[in-house]
């Protein structure tokens, strides 16, 4: 039996397996309680190092459901530790044995169970990230069925093929984790950055569905997050649209860019289409704007995670506030 790489053989091929030579069948070990156990300690692994490697090994704030500040340390501190939820669902043992059978067999069939929990999504990320740079065609093509399988992927990969429409229930879990958002804030904003790296590189028409697909992801975690009063997730929003706006070079090289390239074929309808959809991303900044607003009249009644928001907002996006009105203004006129 050929193995295609080293994932799959480092989840399972261990000596619980085996004595190096002989190996059982994986699923029968993977029932068995060593097996039960190493695959626990070889998922775990998996996805806190993913998480370490967004984020998590930075300091950052971290706030209860009544939006007061618990502590302010590193993904591993106690205070963290005691509200983090790493409980795997029966998604995580599936994977592992899935990934060493198709891999032995070179094939890369849908998997049998899609991931519920958070630690399920973090474990599904880390190793469709890890498979994705594979020396072989084959466990790429893998990593990729299990990228496919993850909600989490609709909101941090939307240039990809095949890309849904979020599933909102299924992703519940992650947008609510409180104890984790904080950590992949700048992991959320970079991913969704890739978009305005790509502009000039894509045809029109797609950076059209590319940026229609941006905006229902921000449209969607906003009107959730502030519903929720998770002020503290808002500041992956404000910080993803500083970045971008620096990279456009403000207000000037944002419609420049929204009216660079030849319009020949395009109607005037066509046009303000496109200019609109790039404007509703734009838009998100006034909804911000917004939301500061009400949490600055409500005074000493503020949680300290809305505190924490203001604050991020003052410094990333307030003094943008003109040059993001006037974008929405020049972008957002559909005839």
């Amino acid at each position: 039996m050929r193995l295609s790489g080293g994932l799959p053989r480092r989840l399972l091929y261990a000596a619980a397996i085996g004595d190096g030579k002989a190996l059982v069948e994986p699923r029968r070990w993977a029932r068995s309680r060593a097996g039960a156990a190493a695959l626990r300690e070889q998922c775990a692994k998996l996805a806190v190092g993913w998480a370490l490697r967004c984020g998590g090994a930075f300091e950052q704030a971290i706030f209860d459901a009544d939006g007061g500040q618990v502590t302010r340390a590193p993904l591993w501190s106690p205070g963290v530790v005691a509200r983090s939820d790493w409980r795997f669902s029966a998604a995580a043992p599936r994977l592992a044995v899935e990934l060493f059978e198709q891999a032995a067999a070179g094939s890369a069939e849908p998997l049998s169970a899609p991931p519920v929990t958070v630690a399920d999504m973090l474990l599904f990320a880390a190793v469709a990230d890890a498979m994705s740079v594979a020396p072989e065609p084959a466990e790429r093509n893998l990593g990729a069925a299990v990228a496919a399988a993850n909600p989490l992927r609709d909101v941090l990969d939307i240039e990809v093929s095949g890309w849904r429409t979020p599933d909102w229930a299924a992703l519940a879990p992650f947008i609510g984790a409180r104890w984790l958002l904080p950590y992949l804030r700048d992991h959320l904003a970079r991913r969704w950055l890739l978009i305005e790296e790509r502009r000039g590189a894509v045809q029109r028409a797609f950076e059209q569905t590319l940026n229609g697909r941006l905006a229902l992801v921000l449209e969607g975690l906003q009107t959730r997050w502030t519903a929720a009063e998770q002020y503290e997730a808002l500041m992956a929003l404000s910080s993803y649209l500083a970045r971008v706006w620096r990279v456009a070079g403000g207000a000037s090289g944002v419609l420049h860019t929204a009216r660079l390239g030849v319009w020949t074929t395009w109607s005037t309808a066509q046009r303000e289409t496109f200019e609109a959809g790039l404007g509703r991303l734009f838009a998100l900044g006034g909804e911000l704007a917004s939301l500061a607003a009400d949490l600055r009249g409500a005074g000493w009644e503020r949680t300290a995670a809305a505190e924490a928001f203001l604050g991020a907002y003052a410094r990333d996006l307030e003094p943008s506030g003109d040059g993001l009105a006037r974008v929405r203004r020049e972008l957002c006129r559909i005839v």
